[in-house]
């Protein structure tokens, strides 16, 4: 049926072995140069209608997830379901940052062929960039804002590094500011604050399926004193959470008070 289809069309059969046909268009058909070209023809005449329709077979196969992806996934989606917009910054910072910060003492790997100065660094923490995107907003007249980033930290045992390479933790980080209700005639306008993130923090742990989740007063030196608790899991420490330090918002030029999460993925990978 397809060699009549063919030939009906002004083809002509030359020859064939194995099954294999050869065809040669006719010379006022100089659309057709290849099989695909033959196979349409047939197709057209013939008739879509007509065909079974059938899957294409593949070769590849399905491959699950890691736990540490599926973890990171549920994290983002359910930040973005709760309105933070996601961040996604450079894998690198500077001492500089770091002194911003008040994090003097920790241990910063330097890359031997730095972009630039200010990317010099290795990230220990999500802190840094996700306050200066903040300022940078804050600089174009935005008030209302809640961000978060998912990445890796890098932490070092030593420096050098002689060779070791360094501890990586995938972690997830948000911080907010601005209202989080409008004005109306039944309520008052309701800010972020340190409740409104533990609030953030339990819907993680209760998406992740996680039990024997804890929250202890805490001291952070990028948090303000007293108002900063720190996220138990099983008696160890996986997270933050707490109201920017005073001195930490004048080094970025924030000014109302900003509310920083910041939970360890990859310490409850194999639970979640």
């Amino acid at each position: 049926q397809m060699l009549s289809i063919l030939q009906s069309l002004g083809c002509e059969i030359l020859g064939n072995s194995d099954e294999m046909y050869e065809v040669m268009p006719p010379t006022w058909r100089s659309d057709i140069t290849i099989f695909e070209d033959l196979a349409e023809e047939i197709i057209r005449i013939y008739g879509f209608d007509n065909i079974e329709p059938t899957l294409p077979t593949s070769a590849s196969q399905v491959i699950q997830l890691p736990q540490l992806s599926k973890v990171e996934r549920k994290a983002t989606d359910l930040f973005a379901g709760l309105g933070f917009n996601q961040c996604v910054h450079f894998s690198f910072t500077c001492p500089e940052v770091a002194e911003k910060l008040q994090l003097s003492d920790i241990k910063m790997i330097p890359v031997l062929n730095p972009i630039v100065d200010e990317l010099s660094h290795m990230k220990t923490t999500l802190m840094g960039s996700l306050l200066d995107t903040l300022q940078k907003n804050r600089n174009q007249k935005v008030s209302d804002l809640k961000l978060f980033e998912v990445a890796r930290i890098f932490e070092a045992a030593q420096l050098p590094l002689g060779g070791n390479l360094p501890t990586e933790y995938l972690v997830v980080s948000a911080v907010a500011m601005g209202p989080i209700s409008e004005n109306t005639w039944s309520q008052k306008v309701k800010s972020t604050d340190f409740y409104y993130m533990k609030g953030i923090a339990e819907s993680i742990i209760k998406e992740l399926g996680l039990v024997g989740i804890s929250f202890e007063a805490g001291s952070h030196s990028s948090l303000h004193p007293g108002r900063t608790a720190k996220v138990l899991y099983k008696g160890s420490v996986i997270g933050w959470i707490g109201e920017i330090h005073p001195i930490v918002q004048e080094s970025f030029d924030l000014s109302l008070p900003r509310i920083y999460l910041e939970i360890n993925l990859s310490l409850i990978t194999d639970d979640a």
